[in-house]
């Protein structure tokens, strides 16, 4: 059975280092780069884990996380570049399964994403 990951993430680059971390013969990976994209492909099909790059303006990012959580229960990871305390806990409370500030390492996010696709 192939399991799905969706990374929303502006940056392609960041995208495809995660991606390429992450892949293996039984996996597909979805980019979107948008907040519309996201949700249109969310709603099309399954996924295991959601990879959410919280660069985008913290308002947008607990819209989106809300109107994600709403359809399905996916596991949700959140990559951000902010270590705050506060925004750490509305992001959790906005629906966020996980929570990385940066800097991080690869295998952290590597072995928060494993952790969180055995809920699935």
């Amino acid at each position: 059975m192939t399991k799905n990951i969706l990374i929303i993430n502006s940056d392609p680059e960041a995208s495809r280092i995660i991606a390429s971390n992450l892949s293996s013969p039984n996996t597909e990976i979805v980019y979107e780069y948008s907040m519309e994209e996201a949700l249109k492909t969310y709603a099309q099909k399954e996924f295991c884990l959601i990879i959410l790059d919280a660069a985008m303006s913290a308002e947008d990012d607990h819209r989106l996380l809300a109107a994600l959580r709403k359809s399905k229960t996916t596991p949700i990871l959140i990559l951000s570049s902010q270590s705050c305390r506060v925004e750490r806990l509305r992001v959790l409370r906005a629906g966020a399964h996980a929570y990385i500030g940066h800097p991080y390492s690869m295998e952290e996010c590597l072995a928060q994403a494993q952790a969180l696709m055995q809920l699935y």
